[in-house]
Parts: structure tokens; C-alpha cells; sequence
């Protein structure tokens, strides 16, 4: 019989004491052994106490004291930006200005910057618990695919602790140079960029680049992943129009829509109209908490409106919504620490989400607490809470991988 690991005495999300345990579930399908959640049981249980009394078989560890979670997730990076706060400055300090400063530098970055950048910045996602990362990277006539090029060599590099997923942020499908973006697009597309993105928001024709950004995936089955409404404008309609082209063409690949700040700004009824868009089509939405709130509303002297996805009406209508921490000390966000429970913590305290679904949107399944059959990373902080834990985002966390 496959050796056990008993995680005893572990403090849930939910505040219940459970003891885990950890094992080979079975063959996956190339025939590897997967190591899951077997089972959790209330902490001194029977089961875990049957458990417990074969040593053979079973390695205890105590969790008194910790609070333990699924390994989180950071849905929306910019890796290829990432740790340049120092060399690019935003003047403005809006999205403007954050956009011009960094056109302006990025043509001179070499492929070894990209490289220990970026590697600075996962080891950094990593230590605080991050197992699944998504980056989005420059794609230009301007800079070809230099970034993703430096991407791919990272991803690789880091694979055994946490796995990249590269989208691609082009700018330019539907203007006067669109023939040579799309050119760069595919070229990517073809070195392995797992996802397309895009801007619609500052594109010529927003509803033109969604077509193109759905095509190019679509051709290449691939999913997309959109910065979406980056704006305080009402009229701002990128998440709707994704929804409508996904449901138009039966696009079948996954769809996340990034941002989609201006829908905060519309009326209750276009709101709940745009949301049960995106709950037909499968759009998922990230909200990102740092990034618009530093760059947006600043020409709003008065009453500043929060710059946030309005998470509870896009929930009410069944939409998959996570949190990310977006830009990383570059000039879109002179801050970030990298970590998802910061993230969480300003959901809470911008989005007005609990504590435990603020965990969800962070967490790499989804769903604040451990579940059977779950892969078996996990992360153990000291505390007595999952709200104390958010508090205080302790440094000290174990990540708990477990090999068969």
C-alpha cells in the first residue's frame, strides 16, 4: 500500500480542525501515479485515528497552529515588466502615461533583463505560496516576440515549482499596421504563447481586434485572455462585445476578460445585462485591485469612484470571478509584493467580498478550503484564522508538495 501523509490538527478556511490525508489516488492517464487528498475528517476523528496507528504507512505531521489552504494562484501578471518600477518612471501616474513610459523603454531591454527579471519575480510569487501563474507579454512590430522568447526560457526554468501560463498583449490588430501585429501574433502562437490577448479598449476598432484576438486563438485552439474596459468610461463595452462574439461564433476555448473597470460604471440594469452576457459565453473576470486602483480615477476631484470590477453583480449572475495583483513594481504599479492574500485582502476591503470568498478568488482551485481529490499542494501559515492570516500576511509559509 502507498505511504499516507496525515495532516493533523489543520484550521480550515471555515475554521474547521481536520486532519488531511494525503496519498497516491491512482494512474493518471500517461499511467504516473497522481498524490491527492484522500480524505478530511474532523481532527481526532476515527479516521484519522486508524490513520494514525500504522506507522508503517503513515507520516503525521502536525498542523496545530496553522492555518492550511490550497497553493493560490496569480491569474494576471506581467512578467516581461516586472521589478522595473526603478528604471521606468510614470509621471502621470495613470494608465496614459504608464503606457507611454513603457513603449518608450521596452525597445531597448535585452533578453538577459527579461530573463532575471522575471525569475526575480516568481521566486518572489513563489515563496508567498503561488503554484499556478499567468503572465501576460508584450507582443509589437516594434519588439517582435523578444519578451515572449525570454518568457518561454523562464517558464521552462521554473516548471517543477510553478507552472507559467504565457498570453500574449499585442496592440495594433485593427490599425494601419494590424497586417504586421498579426504576423508577430502568429509567430508567437507558433513558438508556444499558450493564450491571446489584446487592448480592445485603445484599439481603432475594439470590436474588429476581439474578432481577430478570437481568431487567432481559435486557429491556433488556444484561449484568450483580454484586458478588457481598463477605463471609467460607461460606454466601454469590451466585456459585452467578447461575450457576444464568443456566443456568435461558438468560440470553445476559454475566455477570461481582465479589469472590465467600466462596468462599475454603468446603471444596475446594464450591469446585470452585461454579466448575464458574460455567464452565457463562460467568461471568466479577473479583478484587479492594485493596479486600477493606483492608475484610475485621478481626473475625478471628487467623489473618485474605486476603479474595481463590480464583483457582486457579476457573481449574482453566475460568473467566475478571481483577483490578481496585476502589475508588479513596474510603471503601471510602483508596488505589489507579489503576494495573492494582499490581493485577497483588498478585495475585501475595496470589492467589499468576505474573507473566505477573497480566498477563493486567489486560490489555484478555485475554492477556499482542501477538497478530495485536490492535488496535493497545499500551504501552511501560523495563525488562528484565515482572517488573521489575511491581516497579517505572515512570511513564514510552508509550501506542501507531496511525491508519491
Amino acid at each position: 500500500m502507498s505511504r499516507i501523509t496525515l495532516l493533523a490538527n489543520a484550521r480550515l478556511a471555515d475554521d474547521s480542525l481536520v486532519d488531511i490525508s494525503i496519498g497516491a489516488e491512482g494512474p493518471t492517464t500517461d499511467g504516473e501515479p497522481s498524490t491527492a487528498v484522500l480524505d478530511i475528517v474532523q481532527a481526532g476523528g476515527s479516521g484519522s485515528g486508524q490513520l494514525a496507528a500504522d506507522r508503517q504507512m503513515t507520516d503525521v505531521r502536525d498542523m496545530a497552529g496553522y492555518v492550511v489552504l490550497p497553493r493560490l494562484r496569480e491569474p494576471h501578471a506581467h512578467l516581461d515588466k516586472a521589478l522595473s518600477a526603478d528604471e521606468v518612471d510614470n509621471p502621470t501616474g495613470d494608465l496614459g502615461g504608464a503606457i507611454r513610459a513603457w513603449l518608450d523603454h521596452r525597445i531597448s531591454i535585452t533578453h538577459d533583463d527579461y530573463v532575471q527579471r522575471a525569475l526575480a519575480a516568481v521566486d518572489l510569487y513563489e515563496r508567498n505560496g503561488v503554484r499556478l501563474l499567468r503572465s501576460h507579454v508584450d507582443l509589437g512590430s516594434d519588439v517582435g516576440s523578444r519578451g515572449l522568447e525570454a518568457l518561454l526560457e523562464v517558464k521552462e526554468k521554473v516548471a517543477e515549482r510553478v507552472h507559467i501560463q504565457l498570453v500574449g498583449l499585442p496592440v495594433g490588430l485593427s490599425g494601419e499596421n494590424a497586417d504586421n501585429v498579426i504576423a508577430v501574433c502568429r509567430r508567437a502562437l507558433d513558438l508556444g504563447l499558450d493564450m491571446m490577448g489584446g487592448v480592445p479598449h485603445i484599439e481603432d476598432d475594439p470590436a474588429r481586434a476581439i474578432d481577430v484576438i478570437l481568431d487567432l486563438a481559435g486557429s491556433h485552439g488556444r484561449g484568450v485572455d483580454i484586458h478588457a474596459d481598463e477605463n471609467l468610461h460607461p460606454d466601454s463595452s469590451d466585456l459585452a462585445t467578447l461575450a457576444g462574439a464568443i456566443i456568435r461564433t461558438g468560440f470553445e476555448y476559454p475566455a477570461t476578460a481582465s479589469h472590465c473597470v467600466a462596468l462599475s460604471m454603468k446603471s444596475p440594469e446594464d450591469q446585470t445585462h452585461v454579466a448575464a452576457l458574460a455567464a452565457e459565453a463562460q467568461v471568466t473576470v479577473v479583478a484587479l485591485p492594485h493596479t486600477n486602483l493606483f492608475l484610475q480615477a485621478r481626473d475625478h476631484a471628487s467623489a473618485p469612484p474605486r476603479g474595481l470590477a463590480p464583483v457582486a453583480a457579476l457573481a449574482e449572475l453566475g460568473v467566475t470571478v478571481q483577483a490578481g495583483g496585476d502589475n508588479l513594481q513596474d510603471p503601471f504599479n510602483p508596488l505589489g509584493s507579489g503576494d495573492p492574500l494582499e490581493t485577497a485582502a483588498l478585495m475585501v476591503l475595496a470589492g467589499h467580498v468576505t474573507v473566505i470568498d477573497a480566498v477563493a478568488m486567489v486560490s489555484a482551485t478555485g475554492r477556499p478550503i482542501p477538497g478530495k481529490g485536490d492535488r496535493a499542494e497545499l500551504m501552511a501559515i501560523p495563525g488562528r484564522s484565515v482572517r488573521e492570516v489575511m491581516a497579517t500576511r505572515p512570511a513564514e509559509r510552508l509550501l506542501l508538495k507531496f511525491d508519491v
